[in-house]
């Protein structure tokens, strides 16, 4: 299945993708944001990561393959970020066949294959070994750093980027060449780590690797890799830090290892509310998500379950934001910033609500959609799209958000990279790529199969032709939504017998209807739920929906907590 994530197989999941190239756009809203991305977003990427004055990325890749002399520059983490750029040009290059996206994506990976070490080992700033590290915009120069001497170093956050953009560059291009360099990173990090030795049990800031790991797990069937993903994510909080008295506030962010900043604090299992930095968070619950989808494990979906209700009843904005707090103490005494708060501490000028966390809240409600088929996943995916998630890109493709705030006005606490407006160049060039990633790859989660049936999550102008049951299933929607509730589905071709189709009817419909061949249905319609349609289907069978799109005021409740 060649698709963001490949669960055709996974045994304990509910709902499975479709092939990326299913789902084409038409006209409309998100085809118009799929051309932003190819004509102006990746274009503009791509030269920033080429220019040796500002992100550097070609040019570590070219000092660590040995084609070039000179010192590392930008953040220990821009390995990941430059991955998570070949990603989104991947799904553009598959959709569109632009000879030039194939050209860049060959000449990129080809660099990346020859920085690589000989034991598969590969992240620029350890392998060239000096340089300027970027941070809060200032430059710090570092020399002789060890590999696995410092979580701050982001390892296994870039090496499961390159797991991840490795399988869908492979599935979407047919090309081995990531997926080998992906295959050798993850046999290294299997010797290294699989014994599970003492130094290394809470390693890793940003848990990308297990993510990464499950989807290569399922891409070349190895089960070593869904063993290690399973180790990554039982170590998580296997050794908590001691308790720390904290002399000045610069003493902070080096207290990290095994505390609630990265999750590390309490076993994931064992995990009683959402703490710690936001992207890490989502991160891990996206890679705990996935190994439940190969094993089975009922504690952790319940685990996940919870987290989510946390999450979204408790700490995340109407805009469907998470990470509240720009930096603070969690309630077992941690230091911990871009951070989930207390309990509805959703301040709206200090909101920081990075985008990152926002695209990977996404991923994680795509994540557990798939695994219980519950419509409130879908909602919360929708919400943060077309509020948070796009709110980090700027209308000519080219500028972005690092923090989305509720309220713009100057404050006397000062946020890192929180800019007043949309900025082409961050230091800090996580998010760009991220909704990149994420826009590129949207249609995919339009769809979703089960046993004789097809799943319809989010509407927009689209055709969709797959295979489902070894039959073909051929749909076109028509739509002007998000601008309009009115959607038109025809059903040009469809399986032999009865077959289902599940349409979302989202939670904040105050009104739907539903005709199939022109007749309005007579069951109940609830929101906030899939509406069934059971039937033989006939080539040109319509069905209609009509979802009230009125305005609704939405006043927030002021609850205070008084700690002693």
């Amino acid at each position: 299945m060649k698709g963001v994530t490949d669960n055709h197989a996974s045994p304990f999941v509910k709902l499975k993708t479709v092939n990326y190239s299913d789902v084409k756009w038409e006209d409309g809203f998100w085809k118009d944001k799929f051309q932003l991305i190819n004509k102006s977003s990746l274009p503009s990427m791509w030269q920033l990561f080429r220019d040796p004055s500002k992100l550097h990325a070609w040019q570590n890749f070219e000092i660590a393959a040995g084609s070039k002399k000179g010192k590392f520059r930008g953040t220990y983490w821009v390995d990941g970020d430059f991955y998570k750029c070949i990603e989104a040009t991947c799904y553009v290059f598959s959709m569109t066949k632009d000879e030039h996206w194939g050209q860049i994506l060959d000449e990129a990976i080809d660099l990346i294959s020859r920085a690589q070490q000989p034991d598969g080992y590969i992240h620029t700033p350890i392998i060239i070994g000096a340089g300027y590290f970027t941070e809060y915009d200032r430059d710090y120069y570092f020399e002789g750093i060890e590999r696995w001497s410092s979580i701050l170093h982001h390892e296994l956050y870039c090496m499961g980027h390159l797991f991840t953009s490795g399988c869908i560059h492979f599935r979407l291009t047919g090309k081995e060449q990531l997926l080998k360099v992906a295959i050798k990173c993850a046999d290294y990090l299997y010797d290294h780590f699989i014994l599970g030795k003492e130094d290394l049990l809470n390693f890793g800031f940003n848990p990308s690797q297990i993510m990464g790991l499950v989807e290569l797990y399922r891409t070349t069937k190895n089960e070593k890799y869904l063993k290690l993903a399973q180790v990554f994510l039982k170590n998580r909080g296997a050794r908590p830090a001691k308790r720390y008295q904290y002399k000045t506030v610069e003493d902070l962010p080096f207290v990290i290892g095994g505390t609630d900043f990265t999750q590390d604090r309490t076993p994931f299992i064992d995990e009683k509310e959402a703490k710690g930095h936001a992207v890490t968070g989502t991160y891990l619950w996206c890679g705990a998500a996935d190994i439940f989808a190969e094993t089975g494990e009922e504690a952790i979906l319940k685990r996940l379950k919870y987290l989510w209700d946390d999450v979204v009843n408790r700490k995340m904005y109407i805009t469907g934001g998470t990470g509240a707090v720009h930096r603070g103490i969690t309630n077992s005494g941690d230091f911990a910033q871009e951070m989930f708060g207390f309990p509805f501490e959703l301040p709206n000028s200090t909101a920081y609500n990075e985008t990152c966390a926002n695209i990977s809240n996404v991923m994680w409600g795509w994540r557990m959609l798939s695994i219980t088929g519950d419509a409130k996943y879908t909602d919360i995916m929708e919400r943060v799209m077309y509020n948070n998630g796009l709110s980090g890109l700027s209308i000519d493709g080219c500028h972005y958000f690092y923090t989305n705030p509720m309220s713009q006005y100057h404050h006397s606490h000062q946020q890192i990279w929180d800019y007043k407006e949309r900025q082409e160049y961050i230091p800090c060039f996580c998010c760009p790529p991220s909704i990149a990633r994420a826009i590129a790859s949207w249609q995919n989660y339009l769809y979703t199969i089960s046993k004789d049936a097809l799943w319809i999550n989010h509407y927009g102008n689209n055709f969709l032709s797959t295979i489902l049951s070894n039959e073909p299933v051929k749909i076109d929607m028509k739509s002007n939504y998000p601008w309009d509730g009115k959607i038109i589905l025809t059903f040009k071709e469809m399986p032999v017998g009865k077959f289902s189709v599940y349409l979302r009817i989202p939670s904040w419909v105050s009104n739907c209807k539903v005709n199939v061949n022109g007749k309005e249905t007579v069951e109940n319609i609830t929101r906030g739920s899939y509406f069934k349609i059971e039937r033989y289907w006939h080539k040109d069978d319509t069905v209609e929906i009509n979802m009230l799109m009125d305005v609704q005021f939405i006043i927030t409740s002021v609850r205070l907590i008084y700690r002693s």
